[in-house]
């Protein structure tokens, strides 16, 4: 999977965040905060930020609501034919994290000036 091809491709607009909340992946205060912000990379951005502090359960069912909701990016989410999923999804879970905490690393360093 490639964060990066999900993160520009996850349309997050209010419908889809409130199927996130009814399936219970994000809290209904989460889901208040991604649709308070304007572009949809923030959205996106916190969205992913919000799943990685989850649960693999919850993961899964960002899975699924992602199937119905927006099947052209499962693709990006599954093995190769599908096989071992719970395997790859949680996979997939640790690969967020470790996305996440290299975006605010970088984050960090740019806000930071080096004296050498």
């Amino acid at each position: 999977m490639n964060g990066i091809h999900l993160l520009d491709r996850i349309d997050p607009n209010n419908a889809f965040v409130t199927e996130l909340a009814n399936a219970g992946c994000l809290a209904w205060r989460q889901r208040e905060h991604i649709i308070s912000l304007g572009t949809s990379y923030d959205r996106n951005d916190k969205l992913l930020e919000f799943l990685t502090r989850r649960s693999v359960a919850d993961f899964q069912k960002f899975i699924n609501v992602v199937a119905k909701e927006q099947p052209h990016l499962v693709p990006l989410l599954l093995p190769e034919g599908g096989q071992d999923v719970l395997s790859h999804f949680r996979y997939n879970f640790c690969i967020f994290q470790c996305m996440l905490s290299v975006i605010k690393f970088a984050g960090e360093c740019q806000k930071q000036t080096i004296f050498l």
